[in-house]
């Protein structure tokens, strides 16, 4: 059954997103699709607003980034939404990588209650084919939610 069903996702997601990468669109994914690195699921809430930390320590979350095919020489643009307590800030890097185990990144804060972050990379740093993955450190929970994602976009063509 489990393996039927992960089957039957994996095959509605890649019709989704070859759908998406006809259309030149969008791509939106809610934060809630980030799991843990090395840490207790517990320690994590997934919502309709994203994935949050509520352990007292910083905890490192890792999101897949799916995107439409780009065209050769075009850049990429990605935006990460997230929010954290005032004074507070998590730090993400978005990471592009090929087959080959080729890597670029970018790396930024998300700090304040409100934060959207574009990042850029050009045609030399990324290619068609390539991975796209954020990897943020989310703030501890102290006094109040600790960090979240909110959901990151990877801007059509």
């Amino acid at each position: 059954m489990s393996t039927k069903f992960t089957i039957n996702t994996s095959l509605l997601m890649a019709l989704t997103i070859t759908a998406a990468s006809t259309a030149n669109a969008d791509v939106n994914t809610m934060g809630n699709i980030c799991h843990p690195l090395n840490l207790p699921a517990a320690d994590l809430n997934w919502s309709e607003n994203g994935i949050t930390n509520l352990a007292p320590r910083d905890q490192t979350v890792v999101c897949a980034v799916p995107r439409s095919p780009i065209a050769a020489n075009t850049t990429a643009s990605f935006i990460v939404e997230g929010s954290n307590r005032t004074g507070t800030i998590s730090h993400c890097s978005l990471v592009v990588a090929n087959g080959a185990g080729s890597k670029s990144f970018e790396s930024f804060d998300m700090a304040g209650a409100t934060s959207r972050n574009l990042i850029t990379f050009s045609p030399a740093r990324i290619a068609n084919s390539d991975y796209v993955e954020l990897t943020c450190a989310l703030v501890a929970a102290n006094n109040g939610p600790g960090g979240i994602i909110r959901g990151i976009i990877a801007v059509g063509p």
